[in-house]
């Protein structure tokens, strides 16, 4: 039993209707997913939630064979696929899961719960008492922090709704930008900080300068990049180069995510001068 009271699904209910609710408020109305949330998918859900993640990934390609009414089936891609995606289940390594060909997203609350009470943890031993932005890293080996702003009330409650809100709009912004880890990533970390109105804390914009230095070094020293890592440094340079106008257009920003190639990132990030706020 956990020693920690957060409502779990409550939590992930609440969030996922907010982040619906935030992107049709700035005129995003696409057809919206369906939210799914189980403990971990085993037996039946779990075969076929595998199942329909195999077929959305491959999506083009059976798409193309029933097309052209061919028999063809590309068996070994397949079986991989299936082997990769039932470890990633069965050792609870994932948070959620995007399925395009069923438009659900599904949250999966046992990884969630570990890695939360982990983060709980470790910041029961810093003693916040009052208003904090506490730093959240995207990952152990991560680029990208998070920050969470605090008014040192519940700060339980506090911190597993930014780290839902961070895995939620993840998945969320397959939908809009599709399957692309990169382009999620980048639009994720864009939601999070605007849907919950981080630019009205100055302070937080020190982490987002913080995090585009250690973005440019990331790209600078290294040669088999995260996409992951990537997507979020390059939402870091958009929020600093919207910091006087905290009202963006989240709908251009889609579309300009949507049609960017991994090396339009790499090349931002390398180019980024922080200092003038400008792209050189």
């Amino acid at each position: 039993m956990s020693k920690y009271s957060y409502d779990l699904d409550s939590i992930i209910k609440n969030s996922f209707k907010e982040t619906i609710k935030y992107l049709g408020d700035n005129g995003i109305n696409n057809r919206e997913p369906i939210l799914r949330i189980t403990n971990s998918p085993y037996l039946n859900e779990h075969t076929l939630i595998s199942l329909a993640i195999v077929t959305s990934l491959y999506y083009n390609e059976i798409s193309s064979m029933l097309e052209h009414h061919t028999n063809y089936i590309p068996i070994s891609s397949l079986i991989w696929t299936t082997i990769l995606f039932w470890t990633l289940w069965r050792f609870n390594i994932s948070y959620g899961i995007y399925v395009p060909i069923m438009k659900t997203i599904y949250i999966i609350k046992s990884p969630l719960k570990r890695d939360i009470n982990k983060i709980l943890d470790n910041l029961n031993s810093k003693n916040i008492n009052g208003p904090s932005i506490i730093r959240i890293k995207s990952s152990e080996h991560g680029v990208v922090i998070y920050p969470i702003y605090t008014d040192g009330g519940n700060i339980e409650n506090t911190v597993t709704k930014s780290i839902i809100d961070i895995v939620v709009n993840h998945e969320i912004a397959h939908s809009l930008v599709g399957i692309s880890e990169l382009k999620a990533s980048a639009l994720e970390y864009i939601l999070y900080f605007y849907k919950n109105k981080l630019y009205t804390y100055p302070k937080i914009y020190e982490i987002i300068e913080e995090n585009i230095k250690r973005c440019k070094k990331y790209v600078k020293e290294t040669r088999k990049f995260d996409p992951y890592d990537l997507g979020k440094c390059y939402a870091n340079i958009i929020i600093n180069e919207n910091k006087q106008s905290p009202n963006i257009n989240i709908k251009n920003i889609i579309r300009e995510i949507k049609h960017l190639s991994k090396k339009d990132i790499i090349n931002t990030i390398k180019n980024y001068n922080i200092n003038q706020n400008l792209k050189i």
